[in-house]
């Protein structure tokens, strides 16, 4: 080989590399020199010229052996300028293959600051993606009580994993850079394999962000308002409104965990416990106290599972059953997950109610029963009351529970403290006189009736109930019914008692409809559904005029509205629930076994079946969770029965053959988690049933050779069937013979996992059916082709919808939309919940499909691949009137206004948008001169996700909408839109008067909630009723609105200039935002916010402008992490300015969280007064030096938990040195305190020498003291010796050298 010079002159950043296949001979070694001009590099190569004339003959070698040599001096960016570097190359096959592993090695080292610094910007990304997910699972699962997927919990374990390695990777470096600061030479070797290792670490890094494409990481949603609160019944009283002021303080004291209230049965305890509760959440004067309230009905015999679904539904949480033997309340398999039974602490309430108000984002509900005497001899008491384990951990500060008993030594038993019981006592007659007045509707005008309201309320001995309910039951009647009611209370020796009291406005009940109703309530569950009492009516066919299933629900919604303003009734949790107070239960169910010859048991105990006599006269049997497996082993001869309901839990029960032969006259039969042979049990002989419900049941043929197809042919018999449900049961094939049953007004298919073919010609033939529930359901569909059907049918086709004439009610999911046939018109319906495509992809993300039993228009299209929209006419006919509708991927779709429905959605009040690459606007006129008709004018909330492609929501530079459109819009939640730079312009604005919360996260365009245009620049851009706000991941965020360019050209980032005005603003969270200011100094008032959390935000230096501070009356929890520039809380006020920091004070100031403010110096500046200070916890503030400074004494008395961890600084707690001669002793109410790796920490209290008496610590009960290594005591010995530490409990020191 002769070797060849080459020159090195000047080339460029990223020559392509390129190989030579050529071999190149030359009498003079390579050389090249490197030329360094700031960013920019230049590479040309001379060859000798034996070589050029080689290189002449092929031009395209010269340019390929010229690349090379560029990308070869390219890669030595470290070497330094003016340096020689010796360049050879030959072509041999193995030289080649030597110097190909040389120059990657040699790369290495060459390349190594560059690959360092690649590596710490590669997991700067992956920290702030874990910490964005680790933040939303926090929310999803701490605050929401939602389960997480398991590869979303899997992710951030592995994104953990790589980190630690990563840190473990940069101690490394530090290391070798103090090394080299020191005057060491650099060790190659060293760098090289670093270098090495920072290149696999990146690409670990990299591969982990592009799993992070989670769709959705938990299941459930938001919890729902409580309609409980929205309508109490309270009537001033003197009595009664100092009880109340008392729960009101309980309910106030940070300190109380528990509370109790007790007082008789039927004296108004629930309604004055509701009437506190709504007062502090909805109280204008003051900040709402809880963020969550749930209300739970614990009976006698509590059903622990239906309480847990209970708090589930209120909190719009999903339950999962232990084991798949287990059902709900209605026998149905419970919903899917559940953290409300796992780990943590029982929350459990004994008695009949339990209140559980949270402040902290933490609900933990689990079960522990164990046996107690009887609290009371009252209708309520249990021989076995449920017991509660409340942790006084942290992690549950914010729970409160409150307990409802007839018996104060149950409250005992639960260790409330004395001072949190709440006695409630009988009226005076006074008291009793003005209530019956009221209720009565007579007020002080009662010469029309005499004496008779005055002996009448004396009767009810001053119980709340009896008194309310009888004064309703005589609202408006005459004087004549108003002495025979003085009469009988004065003849019946239990005159006056509740039970007596629910007797005579039974009597008072206008029609025998009315008392029929009210009895078929009773022998319902506590908090029962209204669409059960109506199956019940449709079944027993007892209102005359009424023929369908709609005019039934009507007429029950009035005849409960009845019930309910006769107090017989009262209010569940929710709309389409109601509940009966226990006494009156007891009460009725005495009624309907006495006078209607009914057998109403929950939860008893049969041995054997009443004598035959007895059973004859029975007209309904109804057995609730009893055990009857030893009862039921022949048929029973009844006669007269009328209904007959089993809901059972043991699923061993089955009935015997010719069960029901003796029961000619049933028209009620509702079966629940029973096995059964719909031959051998004579089912078919029961020929006047109108409701036959075989919910959850083991359907069994009746021999080895038969089918359970063939054996449901007997329901043909059941010509007078009304209401059919195989809900949840095993069936596998629908038989022929249903579609005979003209007279069904309802099919229940829903969660039959089996079930997967339904005969051609069934559906079509139920010409009366009015509502068809299938969801859940795997049905497969006769398949279509451009809506038209190929072949003969084999299956049933959703076409057979078309020839129900009288369908209101439709549940239904459809795997693709090519099963939907043309001409399918859903425009008769009132109700619908339908799914087109998977509904696993969307229902577990803030979007809860609404059970089948609520009657709303609900429309799901989420088809993997997305459809045609345009050409589903049938689809498009329900957006006028959808309710709820949820959008995935549309093929042909940019607006939806002008698109999809022109009438603007008139009814629709929620809307989401996920996984759309198409849709830019909601709205995008056309004209842009001419204004435009209402829109969207009901929607409520407003969801977008992952919709990539939108721009603006109202394209429009001066918006033209009319009035009310967007007018009831109250929530927008705006998540992964990169397109998306404004959410409003300021002419829309002044239509968002509803509007109380705004989300935007990751979205990397998203400049501002606000576009003000330029007629709009001198307006005050206001939301008057904006309560949250909440902006994460926001790069290119710059504030609410544009402000104004100032003279110098430097537009500060400023979230709320002066301009803005969210008066109302309770709640701002701020994450990963890089704002200079939130507030400016002349920000308008935020007198109502009450929960601060900053996080991530690296370019504020303060929090809070002292002129915002002063207003700040309502904040009760701050909390601030990452935020590494920040060094101090308040702005610094320029010297002789300490007067306006006098008035700084936060009165309602709770909870403070510091976490990870490395530039954090100072947390208090001068005076300012934090009373109510309940909770402090720093964690990883490596410049502050003490906590509370000298000129903090006395103002947290408050205080009664501390936690100090990671402060690398930290040298004292309480630093009281103040050269002040005039101390004075105060006192704490510290309760707990945990200090934890605080390496230069030296005292807790530093005071100066004969003042460590000045701070009384008298609470202590936990202290906890971890890695302090220069801790020398934990206190003075004063305080020992002034027997401050009487009531400590736990004192754990460890890991403390001195």
């Amino acid at each position: 080989m002769v070797p060849a010079t080459i020159t090195g002159l000047e080339g460029h950043r990223g020559t392509k590399y390129f190989s030579s296949t050529r071999q190149i001979r030359s009498s003079k070694c390579k050389r090249a020199i490197k030329h360094k001009d700031h960013d920019s590099w230049q590479i040309d190569a001379t060859i000798s010229d034996d070589v050029a004339s080689s290189l002449d003959q092929n031009r395209e070698e010269a340019s390929k052996f010229k690349g090379m040599l560029g990308k070869h001096l390219r890669l030595l960016d470290t070497t330094p300028s003016g340096s020689w570097v010796w360049v050879c190359w030959r072509t041999d096959p193995v030289v080649q293959f030597a110097t190909k592993i040389l120059k990657e090695e040699l790369n290495y080292l060459l390349s190594y600051e560059k690959n360092i610094k690649d590596v710490d910007n590669q997991f700067n990304k992956l920290k702030q993606e874990r910490q964005k997910w680790g933040d939303r699972v926090a929310e999803e699962e701490d605050r929401h009580g939602r389960e997480i997927y398991p590869d979303v919990s899997k992710w951030l374990a592995d994104a953990g994993k790589i980190i630690e390695r990563y840190e473990k990777f940069q101690k490394e470096e530090e290391d070798a850079h103090a090394g080299c600061s020191a005057g060491f030479p650099p060790n190659l070797l060293a760098r090289h394999f670093r270098s090495r290792k920072s290149i696999q670490l990146k690409e670990d890094a990299e591969n982990h962000l592009k799993r992070a494409t989670f769709n959705v990481i938990s299941h459930g949603g938001g919890p729902p308002s409580l309609d409980l609160l929205s309508n109490v019944d309270y009537q001033s009283l003197t009595s009664r409104d100092k009880a109340m002021e008392r729960i009101t303080n309980a309910l106030k004291d940070s300190s109380a965990r528990m509370i109790g209230v007790h007082g008789p049965s039927g004296v108004g305890k629930t309604t004055l416990v509701m009437k506190a509760v709504k007062d502090l959440q909805e109280g204008e004067e003051r900040p709402k106290l809880f963020d969550v309230v749930i209300v739970a009905n614990v009976t006698k015999t509590p059903n622990i599972r239906k309480i847990q679904g209970q708090i589930a539904d209120m909190l719009w949480m999903k339950l999962e059953e232990e084991n798949g033997n287990q059902k709900n309340e209605k026998g149905e398999k419970s919903r899917n997950s559940t953290n409300l039974e796992e780990e943590k602490p029982e929350q459990q309430a004994p008695g009949r109610d339990a209140m559980k108000a949270q402040q902290a984002p933490e609900v933990e509900v689990t079960e522990q029963l164990d046996a107690s005497p009887s609290s009371s001899s009252s209708s309520s008491a249990s021989d076995s009351s449920p017991i509660i384990t409340l942790t006084t951990e942290e992690h549950y500060k914010g729970c409160k529970v409150l307990l409802i008993s007839e018996a104060s030594q149950l409250l005992n038993q639960m260790d409330v403290r004395p001072d949190l019981v709440v006695p409630v006592s009988l009226l005076d007659e006074k008291e009793a006189m003005i209530l019956f007045n009221k209720m009565a509707g007579i007020g002080d005008k009662s010469s029309e009736f005499g004496d008779l309201p005055a002996q009448i309320a004396k009767k009810c001995n001053g119980l709340s109930m009896s008194i309310v309910t009888t004064a309703k039951g005589l609202k408006n009647q005459n004087r004549l019914v108003w002495e025979d009611t003085r009469q009988k209370l004065e003849t019946q020796t239990w005159g006056g008692t509740p039970e007596h009291s629910t007797q005579l406005v039974y009597g008072l009940l206008e029609n025998e409809e009315l008392k029929i109703t009210f009895l078929l309530c009773a022998c319902m569950d506590n908090d029962a559904l209204v669409s059960d009492l109506v199956r019940l009516c449709v079944g027993l066919g007892f209102l005359p005029g009424i023929s369908t299933v709609k005019a039934t629900r009507t007429r029950v919604q009035v005849m409960l509205m009845k019930l309910k303003e006769s107090g017989l009734l009262s209010n569940s949790y929710s709309s389409d629930r109601f509940t009966m107070q226990n006494l009156v239960r007891t009460t009725a169910l005495s009624i309907a076994s006495k006078e209607r010859h009914m057998l109403m048991l929950n939860k008893g105990k049969i041995d054997e079946w009443p004598d035959e006599d007895e059973l004859k006269r029975y007209v309904a049997i109804s057995l609730r969770h009893c055990h009857v497996t030893d009862a039921i082993t022949k048929s029973l001869t009844c006669d007269k029965l009328k209904i007959l309901e089993i809901n059972n839990d043991d699923p061993h029960l089955k009935l015997p053959r010719q069960f029901f032969k003796q029961m000619k006259e049933l028209k009620v039969l509702n079966l629940t988690g029973v096995q059964l042979s719909p031959l051998g049990s004579s089912i078919g002989s029961l020929t006047k049933l109108r409701m036959l419900c075989l919910e959850q049941c083991t359907l069994i043929p009746s021999s080895v050779k038969s089918s359970l197809s063939k054996e449901l042919r007997v329901i043909k018999k059941l010509k007078n069937l009304r209401i059919l449900s195989f809900s949840g049961s095993n069936i596998d094939c629908l038989p022929l013979e249903l579609g005979d049953l003209s007279n069904l007004q309802t099919l229940d298919i829903s969660n039959c996992l089996k079930l997967n073919v339904i005969p051609p010609n069934v559906i079509s033939r139920l010409t009366s059916l009015e509502e068809l529930y299938m969801r859940n359901t795997p049905i497969q569909w006769q398949p279509s082709v451009n809506g038209v059907e190929n072949g003969q049918r084999e299956k049933a086709s959703l076409s057979e919808l078309r020839d129900l004439n009288q369908l209101t009610n439709l549940d239904i999911q459809i795997k693709s939309v090519d099963h939907l046939p043309k001409n399918l018109f859903f425009d008769k319906l009132s109700s619908y919940k339908i799914v087109i495509g998977s509904s696993n992809s969307y229902l577990e993300r803030n979007f809860k499909m609404p059970e089948k039993h609520e009657l709303s228009m609900f429309l799901a299209i989420h088809q993997k691949g997305g459809i045609r929209i345009h050409a589903q006419k049938a689809i498009k006919m329900l957006f006028e009137r959808v309710e709820y509708l949820l959008l995935g991927k549309l093929t042909g779709v940019q607006d939806l206004f002008y698109e999809l429905n022109l009438k603007g959605f008139p009814r629709l009040k929620y809307l989401a948008i996920q996984n759309n690459h198409e849709i830019k606007f909601l709205i995008h006129p056309p004209d842009m001169q001419q204004p435009l008709d209402k829109a969207f004018e009901k929607l409520e909330t407003l969801l977008l996700y992952k919709v990539t492609k939108i721009e603006k929501i109202c394209f429009s530079p001066s918006c033209l909408l009319s009035k009310p459109s967007f007018e009831n819009l109250k929530t927008i939640k705006i998540n992964l839109c990169e397109e998306l730079k404004y959410l409003f312009s300021s002419s829309m604005l002044e239509l968002l008067t509803s509007l109380e919360t705004i989300q935007a996260s990751d979205c990397d365009s998203l400049e501002k909630i606000v576009h003000v245009e330029s007629t709009d620049a001198s307006k005050t851009l206001m939301l008057p009723k904006m309560r949250t706000l909440k902006l994460q991941s926001l790069p290119e965020f710059s504030g609410f609105a544009a402000i104004t360019l100032p003279p110098e050209g430097i537009v500060p980032k400023i979230l709320f200039h002066e301009k803005v005005e969210v008066s109302k603003l309770e709640r701002l969270e701020l994450s990963w935002i890089q704002i200079n200011q939130i507030w400016s100094d002349k920000s308008s008032d935020f007198g109502n916010l009450i929960h601060l959390d900053v996080s991530g935000c690296h370019n504020l230096i303060y929090l809070l402008p002292y002129s915002l501070a002063t207003n700040l009356k309502k904040l009760q929890s701050l909390y601030v992490s990452e935020c590494y520039n920040m060094k101090n809380i308040f702005i610094p006020l320029p010297d002789g300015s300490e007067k306006v920091a006098k008035g700084v004070c936060f009165p309602n100031l709770k909870n403070i969280k510091l976490s990870r403010m490395s530039s954090l110096g100072n947390i208090w500046s001068h005076d300012v007064s934090v009373e109510k200070l309940d909770t402090l916890v720093i964690e990883k503030c490596n410049e502050l030096v003490n906590v509370f400074r000298p000129d903090m004494e006395g103002i947290f008395q408050g205080l009664s938990s501390l936690t100090v961890t990671n402060c690398k600084s930290m040298e004292t707690i309480f630093d009281l040195t103040a050269d002040d001669k005039k101390r004075y002793a105060f006192e704490t109410v510290l309760r707990d305190v945990h200090l934890e790796s605080l390496p230069k920490l030296k005292k807790i209290l530093r005071c100066q020498g004969g003042h460590e008496g000045t701070l009384q610590l008298k609470s202590l009960q936990n202290i906890t003291v971890q890695h302090c290594n220069e801790l020398a005591s934990i206190f003075p010995f004063s305080i020992i010796r002034e027997r401050q530490l009487g009531k400590l409990q736990f004192l754990l020191v460890s890991d403390c050298s001195e």
